[in-house]
């Protein structure tokens, strides 16, 4: 046989075994990209269905000295659901009621400066300033700023689980397969499909504050093929 007939051929098979090889690296890598991109966007829908912007207004209150009981009172134009409006003072809830465009809260106070928080959103939740209680003698102060954040809303959560998966899929266009889970105080609410095993799979967190509670809930998003 001709020498260079069979070092021709080592040769060609040699390049054959080079480009499966490079083209096998090739489809991973870009599969790899499409999940990663895949599991960027899922996490993006998810947290932006169970997640809503709150308003937070800052309240400072001077008090010559202690007082208990106090009703203190302030007015602003008011937007956003009413239900969810609630007061806060060092981030425990106090007791207040609201009347047309005025909140009232009662609290005890300590000599100096007090700082309480007014945070309400434009989504429904249980009434938060349920109280019941005199106005007289009622002392108004003025609000501050408004500053933003973004909060885990519990009613969007359950709107989410209860959502069907194969049209969520189809409504915002997901070719892959994905799973979604709450962690609230180690309390976790799946949603979608199965994990199967031995699959290469994308995985984005994400964590929020739940507005009406103190915990935290962690979203974890997980895509494959």
């Amino acid at each position: 046989m001709d020498i260079d007939y069979v070092f021709a051929s080592a040769i060609f098979f040699l390049f054959v075994v080079w480009a499966l090889f490079s083209y096998s690296n090739l489809f991973q890598a870009n599969n790899a990209s499409g999940l990663e991109m895949a599991a960027d966007r899922i996490m993006g829908i998810a947290a932006g269905s169970v997640t809503a912007e709150v308003n937070k207004i800052p309240i400072v209150y001077e008090a010559v000295s202690e007082e208990n009981n106090s009703v203190i009172y302030a007015d602003f134009p008011w937007e956003g659901q009413e239900s969810s409006a609630k007061v806060l003072l060092n981030g425990t809830k106090v007791d207040c009621m609201l009347n047309e465009s005025r909140v009232y809260w009662k609290t005890d106070l300590q000599a100096g400066q007090n700082v309480f928080t007014l945070e309400f959103g434009h989504f429904e939740t249980p009434m938060q300033c349920d109280s019941a209680f005199s106005t007289e003698n009622a002392t108004k102060t003025d609000m501050l700023a408004i500053e933003r954040k973004w909060v885990a809303v519990q009613g969007l959560i359950d709107s989410f689980l209860a959502t069907d998966y194969n049209e969520f899929r189809a409504d915002n266009g997901i070719a892959e397969n994905f799973r979604v889970e709450f962690n609230q105080s180690g309390n976790i609410s799946p949603w979608g499909v199965e994990l199967p095993v031995k699959r290469d799979v994308a995985a984005r967190r994400a964590e929020y504050l739940e507005y009406l509670g103190s915990e935290s809930v962690q979203i974890r998003v997980l895509v494959w093929e």
